[in-house]
């Protein structure tokens, strides 16, 4: 799974660089391929993992910034 210390690095320096930042597009996802039919749980847990917890600590991140 991403790791929260490059989520919090990347708004860390987005935020120096120009100062605030003003929108976030939370556009992030993988896809594992063995395909449907053969998605193991290990499988199903990474890409749910990274493609919802990233979403999530991005949105806290840049709310942070924003309060």
């Amino acid at each position: 799974m991403g790791k929260d210390e490059d989520i919090e690095r990347l708004f860390e320096e987005a935020w120096k660089e120009f100062g605030s930042i003003d929108v976030l597009v939370n556009n992030v996802g993988i896809f594992k391929e063995p395909g449907f039919l053969k998605t193991t749980r290990k499988d199903f847990d990474l890409v749910f993992g990274i493609n919802t917890w990233s979403h999530f600590k991005s949105s806290q991140e840049f709310a942070r910034r924003r309060i």
